[in-house]
């Protein structure tokens, strides 16, 4: 297994135990985690321009009324439970922001990793070819050695000859 795929697989598992642990948190506090719903979806109901506009475009006026009084409803009722549970409520919020945060930077990290790993992959492309380069320019000097060995051990016999001839 490569390094890149040893840290890619423990950051992912990181990531799904603190997943998981905020899964079990949630279920431990679902009556908060329903209130800070219902009041975010009641809210977008009955409040929010765009969304009164897409149920204004689907339904007839009298049923668009009805959505957002029933939204409205709902982000009361959910805004009342957390009034009653103002401190579940604002762990709960604190917490989700916290774990959404670790994961937005396990995310950052990993693609901060993959993109180094392409970097030195890159680097190491690079440096092989160099390696290799050189590798035949060793190689053709070790061929001119060779040859110039070859070369030498054939005159030797014919200089040696010619010093004896003049002595």
């Amino acid at each position: 297994m490569t390094t890149k795929n040893t840290c890619n697989e423990n950051a992912y598992i990181f990531k799904a135990t603190k997943q998981a642990e905020l899964t079990q948190y949630l279920n431990e506090h679902k009556g908060a985690v329903v209130a800070l719903g219902a009041t975010v979806a009641g809210g977008l109901v009955a409040l929010d321009e765009e969304t009164q506009n897409n149920i204004g475009e689907n339904f007839d006026e009298e049923t668009s009324q009805e959505i957002q009084a029933v939204g409205a409803v709902t982000a009361v009722g959910g805004i009342a439970y957390c009034l009653f549970n103002a401190d579940e409520c604002s762990n709960v919020t604190a917490t989700i922001a916290s774990y959404e945060t670790a994961t937005k930077e396990i995310d950052d990290n990993l693609t901060r990793a993959d993109e180094t790993i392409v970097t030195l992959n890159t680097d190491i492309e690079r440096l092989t070819e160099k390696q290799n380069e050189l590798q035949q320019s060793i190689d053709n000097m070790e061929e001119n050695i060779n040859y110039t060995q070859q070369k030498i051990e054939e005159l030797q016999p014919i200089g040696l000859a010619k010093i004896l001839n003049n002595l």
